[in-house]
Order: structure tokens, then sequence, then C-alpha cells
């Protein structure tokens, strides 16, 4: 089964090239620099660090006015604070850093002089503790809080669209798997939605306990009364020791616009599959061929920095039917309960 917790990968690039100097004194005058960097902490390509680390560069000199950036995989900057001690710049971050995760660190150096320089590292937290068990937890997924790195340039249309989050129940556990469900919610923040069928997840890889993976599957769910079928569904997440929490949460797969091109069609103004991927398009986000039947009409959606937090008492029902259940109010079925799963 596809794994997706990021390995680390970077190669250590250094900008203002020159000799170091046995005398650092002078490593920057007038607009000239000769400072390189000579190490990194976390190292280059480091694996299994400690979330509570500080990051640092060691310089071959001085540059008071130095900085670093940090961001994780999503490409979102991590907050924190930077102190400068001799050719020593060290990165606190405000808390701990998210657990397994890919992180790239940045020094900046000499930025006032015609040699400004740079030295990137890229490190992974470990997971973290194994989890105890989880089976009966119901999480709540804010989809529209996440970040959407794909489709570019609509992303942030598309959360702003959203008017739900998402349920995430662990039906059942072992030392490698576990059992999921989901269903959305009535509108965000709000209970489990049981006129809209549930969602029969993919028996998720738990062999790296606490991180899961789930997928890829060919997944349905069903949104406002439409069924959007997504193809090769990936769907991950590192859960917390105590079990209150799931981070560095992603959804990846594909969606054949033909599919949800009536639920685009208000938006989009037109329900033909080849305008909408034009639409698309302007806003930077190309259709691609669909792994089903090459067509040029599918979009590639990734959402990253996904958190979802613990629904004390929560439960989330299978549902079989739309509107057909007991516990929806506007079933329109002769026996509600047909649409309770077997």
């Amino acid at each position: 089964m596809k794994r997706t917790l990021l390995l680390a990968t970077l190669a250590l690039s250094v900008a203002c090239p020159g000799d170091k100097p046995t005398d650092t004194s002078d490593d920057i005058t007038g607009n000239s620099c000769s400072i390189t960097v000579s190490s990194a902490s976390p190292s280059d390509g480091a694996t299994e660090v400690d979330p509570g680390t500080a990051v640092s560069f060691t310089l071959s000199g001085s540059d008071a006015d130095a900085n670093i950036t940090l961001i994780d995989a999503a490409g979102s900057a991590v907050d924190g604070s930077v102190t400068v001690s001799g050719p020593t710049v060290t990165f606190t971050p405000a808390g701990p850093l998210a657990a397994a995760t890919a992180h790239t660190a940045t020094v900046s150096f000499c930025k006032d002089t015609d040699e400004p320089g740079t030295g990137t590292a890229t490190f992974t937290t470990e997971a973290g503790e194994p989890t105890g068990d989880l089976t009966g937890n119901t999480y709540n997924v804010n989809i529209s809080g996440a970040t959407w790195a794909s489709p570019p340039g609509v992303g942030s249309l598309i959360a702003g669209a959203i008017t739900a989050d998402l349920l995430v129940g662990v039906v059942s556990q072992s030392a490698t798997d576990l059992g999921l469900i989901g269903a959305v919610t009535t509108d965000i923040g709000g209970p489990q939605d049981y006129c809209s069928p549930s969602i029969d997840f993919p028996i998720a890889d738990f062999s790296s306990n606490p991180s899961f993976v789930a997928g890829p599957s060919d997944v349905v769910f069903q949104v406002s009364g439409y069924t959007v079928p997504i193809t090769s569904l990936l769907v991950s997440g590192t859960f917390a020791t105590d079990g209150s929490v799931f981070t560095n949460g992603q959804v990846a797969g594909q969606i054949d616009v033909r599919d949800i091109a009536d639920l685009l069609g208000s938006i989009a103004g037109t329900d033909d599959p080849t305008a909408i991927c034009g639409l698309l398009a302007g806003f930077g986000a190309s259709c691609v061929s669909c792994a089903t039947d090459s067509e040029p009409l599918c979009i590639d959606v990734l959402v990253t920095d996904i958190t979802a937090t613990l629904v004390s008492g929560a439960t989330v029902e299978c549902v079989d039917e739309t509107d057909c259940h007991p516990m929806c109010e506007a079933s329109t079925c002769g026996d509600p309960t047909a649409g309770e799963c077997p």
C-alpha cells in the first residue's frame, strides 16, 4: 500500500562563493561578502528529528542581520524567533513542529551586499509515540480551513464554497490496519447529515502507528444531493499520542469534471465539461487526462495541512441511502430503516 509519509530530501545550497577566511572580521566589506554556510542543524537530510528541536546554521563568518525561515511540507511558514550569536543563526519554533513532517529551513545573509547568500536544509520530524486504542473515536475535519494546494488558483474559491465539515470515525484498529468511516455534517461545526450516505473509506495502513494512510481507492461522496466520485483517493495523517487530534492530514485524488458538471454549473455558468475546463485554465488550473479514459477532463485535488479534532460523544452512523434513514428528518422513502447499513 502506498505510503505518504514524506522522506527528507535536500541539497545544501550555498551562495556567496569564495574561500573560507581564517579571519572573519572582514567577511562583509562594503558591497562584498565572502560568507558561506559551514553546517546546518538538524543536518541536511536528517530524519526522526525531535519536533521540539531548534534549527541553526553555522556560517563561515558573522552577520548580525542573518535570518532563518522555516516552512512545512504544505508550504506554510512556521512561527518562531531568530537569534544570532557570532557565526551561528538559530530559529526557535513557537511550539512543537508537526510530527512526521518534512520541514525546509532557509538561512539568508549578506542581504545588503551585491552577493546576498542563502542556504537551505530539509529534515523530517519523528512520528511520535504510538497511540492507544482509537476505536469509537470520531474526528471533525475542517476541509474548508485546510490548504488547497491543487487545483492551483481556485483552491480558495473551492474552500469558500464548502459549507460542511467531514467526520471521520474509527470503527476498528489492529497492529497494522485502521478501519474508517466518513460522513458529511449538516454545516460547519454541525452534526452528521443523516440524509446523505456515509463514506466507505478503504482500510488504512496503520503499521506506522501513529501515522496512517488510507487508499488509494475509488470513493463516492454525496455533497448537497450531488454524487461526486473521486478516483484514487488517498487520505493520510498522524494521530497525537493521546488520540485527541490528528495532524499533518492530506487528501489527494482525481475528480472527473463530467461527474460534477451539474454541481459546477451554477458557478461556472455552463455545464459543459470542456467549457468548465477552459474556465479553470483561466485561473491556472488546467484539466488533466483522466485515469479512467485519458480524456483531458479531470482535475487533480490535493488538500494539505489538515487538522482533525476529537468530537466528544459523537459516533458516525452508517447511512446507506440518500434521504432515507431513521435519523433523517427529510426522509422521502417509505421505510426509513431501509437506509440503515446491513
